[in-house]
């Protein structure tokens, strides 16, 4: 398959509902994750104009630079993903004809769970920028703060299936608890942030 981040929007599409293992969840969550970002980045682009004090500017710019390095990170996470994905199952054939393979089945597992690990802690990171960002937002960009905060979490919390499914394929129990507590961890930092974000933007909508 091409890789995912370059294909037009319709192909992805089709791709994902096509009767295949790639584009999963995986890839959606991170394609998810990369529009939350786009979203935020404009927002950000667009509260700042020649009324911005300096002060403000100083504290904003390094906020859309995070943005835009999430946002790559993201769209390099959706072919990650996929490719996580493959090795683990290529390896889980390999392991059926050879129990000598086992340790690479691990380590293959380990990959599958460590991508969307990795997206829902850069999700999670992406809402607390955007919690220090939101007082800044340009007023007539609240409600796409709003919407750049709700895919943030989506991004996260479906990141977090593709990490649970996984998780009982890792036979050393200390490994998989762990997993599991920084999973935890990392969604209720990121549920307080959107929380945030989005009653600043109700209230600023409903004043």
């Amino acid at each position: 398959m091409d890789e995912l981040v370059g294909m037009k929007l319709d192909d992805f599409l089709d791709a994902t509902a096509n009767r295949s293992p790639t584009p999963g969840g995986g890839a959606v969550a991170a394609a998810a994750g990369a529009l939350s970002c786009a979203m935020a980045r404009m927002v950000v682009a667009y509260s700042v104009n020649k009324k911005t004090s300096t002060e403000a500017r100083d504290k904003i710019e390094p906020i859309a630079q995070q943005l835009q390095r999430a946002d790559q990170l993201c769209r390099s996470l959706m072919d990650q993903d996929a490719a996580a994905y493959t090795k683990m199952t290529t390896a889980a054939k390999a392991t059926k004809d050879n129990e000598d393979k086992r340790g690479e089945y691990q380590q293959a597992v380990l990959e599958a769970v460590g991508v969307p690990l990795q997206l829902a802690a850069l999700s999670s990171t992406v809402l607390a920028t955007l919690d220090t960002f939101k007082e800044y937002t340009n007023r007539y960009l609240v409600s796409d703060l709003g919407v750049a905060g709700v895919l943030a979490l989506a991004t996260c919390q479906a990141a977090a299936f593709s990490v649970r499914i996984n998780i009982p394929e890792l036979t050393n129990t200390e490994q998989r608890e762990r997993i599991k507590a920084d999973l935890q961890a990392v969604l209720s930092r990121a549920k307080l942030s959107a929380d945030s974000v989005n009653a600043y933007a109700q209230e600023q909508i409903d004043d």
